[in-house]
């Protein structure tokens, strides 16, 4: 995974900080440590297994979830730009 600013200040949090709730929505809540792990793995697949590189362009066409904030998290993390389809 590219070493963007993004996917650096994701690893850089740590210890108390990684408890702390991120997202919260009436579908559950996700705290900062499992925000990190799923946004990093998604990245981690994006850009080993689909391919995608700093600069692309990935769209996404999915329901407003927690999964998907992490999907455009884990896009941005990778070095790409999403493109919200609706």
């Amino acid at each position: 995974m590219p070493g963007n600013a993004f996917a650096q200040l994701l690893a850089g949090f740590s210890g108390e900080e990684l408890r702390h709730e991120m997202m919260v929505a009436a579908a559950g809540r996700r705290s900062r440590g499992d925000a990190r792990k799923g946004m990093l793995a998604y990245a981690g697949w994006l850009s080993g297994a689909e391919g995608v590189r700093p600069g692309d362009r990935v769209a996404l066409c999915l329901p407003k979830t927690l999964e998907s904030v992490q999907l455009v998290y884990a896009i941005l993390a990778a070095g790409a730009t999403y493109v919200a389809l609706e």
